[in-house]
């Protein structure tokens, strides 16, 4: 869950401490500490000059009165009487909600024996126009200058190393800021809501820009990120309407949640080679961006990272990307070419849905999901080419992709699911042999083809035909093995022979040019092996059956001179369900060509 700024009071009320016994001097309240007055209320007015010294005690330390629900600030809430106030040089500590909503403060004189500004010191303070940090404070509190809202610059010396959160957030008058070189990074919100900020000098120190550091700083047009930066927080530069573009170092390993999210003026963005993770909704509705170029190093894009820029016409993800993030850039309404590189192992959910400009894409052998609706609701992609290791094609991943009317589906699917092509174009669609398909996958109109050929070379599927066959076709376990064997090794022939044709070959192990040799061999002798084993079954592929010489070996002369087949023919998919090839004319011309598998014997 995304946090939020928090309210001064609230602010205030988190801190407490142990203090002694509240003492009176004229305008002023106090409490002795380490040997010096701690002033924690005063009923002075107008130009305010604080005491050195109160009772002999050296004023070391200015700070609200906490009266264990918030703090009361030293001149208490909303104060206007006092104008002005000049702190004495014995002051070390500004401390926690010293001046703060002090609204008719419109300027304050700081010592440069002061050396650190505590927590909502002159908070909510709206009359405060501008104030000189002396170069002896090294600390700036959380919310030091928060709801400061007149104060239009600021400069922080070089003594300080440290600024913190919301230091100077909702500071809506404030047009520049500086930071030294002494800070090494920002704090959470640090100048949230600053709206009239239009630059920002980050200096080679900082290592780290942190939450929301910068978020809505609508005026801000222009950053300069150093090489010196390695993170850029959660939100750090969300909604910066203004800024129009910018290069993210090599330096920068990663960048945060909704860095640059609604930055509608951006157009364009440069990802530095360091960068590893590109966060959710990093640059999310960018609507302006026209270009981004990602950096080498990325590995991950993440969830909605480039979703709904509209502006975004091409994107080329490196070979260094393994994950493409859920709606990474769904909703690219302009986007028209992608480049998927050849690393990429995972497509997201709806990752590229509703990328209507988008024509064709290309699936890199390397992905194995397409996830459910990567690229639902395309209405402009006309192809699609689907690598050779994808196992599986998500829900709906191409549904109402009207105008498909081409796709090469790889040979490695086992599984398309359900309304994955439902609502497309196609017409001819040819799967892989073994792939499962749910009812609604493609167009009712879609004729589908059985790629068989895809059946070379899968090791796992080999497998699963082995125990179709020991439970169909055969109960020999070593001519199970050796059919298996010539699957895997036929080198782009099916190899499936009859058991004559392998047996010379295949002891011990064949070779692919002994298995090319057998399969031949069974084409010529396979009619012999059906009229040698009556009553037996011969199993046999399409391409083999088509050439084989029939003659009379399989016919039988009647005494009225007619011919009359003496064999039945069968046919299959799957080595399971078997149909009768029918009807059988003569000559033998037109054997069976519409499914993989033919099996022979002869009649009694």
């Amino acid at each position: 869950m995304k946090l939020a700024p928090l309210p001064l009071v609230v602010l205030l009320a988190m801190v407490s401490w142990a203090s002694g016994q509240a003492v009176t001097d004229g305008d002023w309240t106090y409490i002795v500490e380490n040997d010096g007055a701690t002033i924690t209320a005063s009923t002075a007015t107008g130009d305010v000059i604080i005491p050195s010294e109160l009772d002999g005690y050296p004023v070391k330390i200015v700070r609200g009165e906490y009266n264990y629900e918030a703090y009361v600030p030293i001149f208490g809430y909303s104060n206007t009487s006092v104008t002005s106030v000049i702190i004495p040089d014995s002051v070390t500590m500004i401390g926690d909600g010293a001046f703060a909503y002090c609204i008719g403060l419109t300027s304050v004189a700081i010592p440069d024996s002061v050396t650190s500004i505590e927590y909502g010191a002159f908070a909510g303070c709206t009359g405060l126009t501008s104030l000189i940090i002396p170069h002896s404070v090294k600390i700036i509190g959380d919310g030091a200058f928060a709801y400061c809202s007149e104060l239009t610059s600021v400069i922080i010396p070089k003594s300080v190393t440290s600024i913190g959160d919301q230091a100077f957030a909702e500071c809506t008058g404030l047009t520049s800021v500086t930071i030294p070189d002494s800070v090494t990074s920002t704090g959470r919100y640090t100048f949230y809501g600053c709206t009239r900020l239009t630059s920002v000098n980050i200096p080679d120190s900082v290592t780290s820009i942190g939450t929301a550091a910068f978020e809505k700083c609508v005026g801000l047009t222009s950053v300069t990120i150093p090489d010196s930066v390695t993170s850029i927080g959660t939100f750090a530069f969300e909604k910066c309407i203004g800024l129009t573009s910018v290069t993210i170092p090599d330096s920068v390993t990663i960048i945060g949640d909704g860095a640059f999210a609604y930055c509608t003026g951006l157009t364009s963005v440069n990802i530095g080679n360091g960068v590893t993770s590109i966060g959710r909704y990093a640059f999310a509705e960018c609507t302006g961006v026209t270009s981004v170029n990602i950096g080498n190093g990325v590995t991950g894009i993440g969830a909605s990272a480039f979703e709904k820029c509209v502006g975004l016409t091409s994107v080329t993800i490196p070979d260094s990307v393994t994950s493409i993030g859920d709606k990474a850039f769904a909703s690219c309404t302009g986007l028209t070419s992608v480049g998927i590189g050849s690393g990429v192992t995972s497509i997201g959910v709806y990752a590229f849905a509703f990328c209507m400009g988008l024509t064709s894409v290309i699936i890199p052998d390397s992905v194995t999901i397409v996830g459910d609706n990567a690229f639902f609701n395309c209405t402009g992609l006309t192809s699609a080419i689907i690598g050779n290791g994808v196992t599986s094609i998500g829900v709906r991943a191409f549904r109402n992709c009207t105008a498909l009317t081409n796709v090469i589906i790889g040979n490695s699917v086992t599984n398309i699911g359900d309304q994955t092509f439902e609502g497309t174009a196609l017409s001819n669609v040819t799967i892989p042999f073994y792939t499962t398909t749910s009812p609604l996958a493609f167009p009712v109109s879609a004729a589908l083809t059985k790629d068989y050929a895809a059946l070379v070379g899968r090791d796992d599927f080999v497998t699963s035909l082995v125990v179709k066959l020991a439970n169909t076709l055969a109960t020999n376990g070593t001519f199970i093995t050796n059919l298996a064997e010539a699957i895997k090794s036929a080198n782009g022939t099916y190899g499936i022979t009859t058991q004559a044709g392998l047996s010379s070959a295949i002891e011990p192990l064949a070779t692919k040019a002994e298995i090319t040799t057998a399969i031949n061999e069974g084409k010529a002798s396979g009619i012999a092996s059906v009229t040698a084993l009556p009553n037996t079954w011969s199993l046999f592929t399409t391409s083999q059956i088509q050439n084989m010489a029939v003659g009379d070996l399989v016919l039988s002369r009647e005494e009225n001179g007619s011919f009359v087949l003496n064999y039945d023919i069968e046919q299959s998919e799957d080595l399971v369900n078997w149909t009768t090839y029918a009807p059988i004319t003569l000559p033998l011309s037109n054997l069976p060509t519409d499914k993989a598998f033919i099996r022979i014997r002869l009649k009694k």
